[in-house]
């Protein structure tokens, strides 16, 4: 599939699947929750330098998102092949702050400089 075809395709299911897309929203809150925890194991009580997330559908439209609240908004970079996904976690991000770095992307050539 073609790069194009697949941004397409991501952004029709970020359109089909805007809202509530748990039937429970407990549940997803309980999956951040597990997530938070899997992750503050992983980088220790310093934290990470620099966070990079490949995937913002969470952050675009659910209770279980990762980013938010759990690292330094200037430390915090994000990247989706979905510019729909991208606008809208990049819109949900301003209720936690206004610093977030979103962009449109694909993982398999970052729009980011080495290093």
């Amino acid at each position: 599939m073609k790069a194009a075809e697949e941004r397409a395709f991501w952004d029709a299911v970020a359109q089909k699947n805007a809202e509530n897309r748990f039937l429970v929203p407990a549940f997803a809150k309980y999956k951040g929750a597990e997530l938070k925890n899997l992750v503050r194991g992983w980088i220790g009580e310093t934290g990470a330098l620099k966070v990079l997330k490949t995937d913002l559908f969470e952050e675009a439209s659910g209770h279980d998102q990762l980013l938010f609240d759990m690292f330094e908004q200037d430390k915090v970079f994000g990247v989706d092949i979905s510019g729909l996904v991208v606008e809208r976690a990049r819109l949900r991000g301003g209720e936690f702050g206004d610093n977030f770095n979103f962009i449109t992307g694909d993982v398999r050539a970052l729009p980011y400089e080495d290093k």
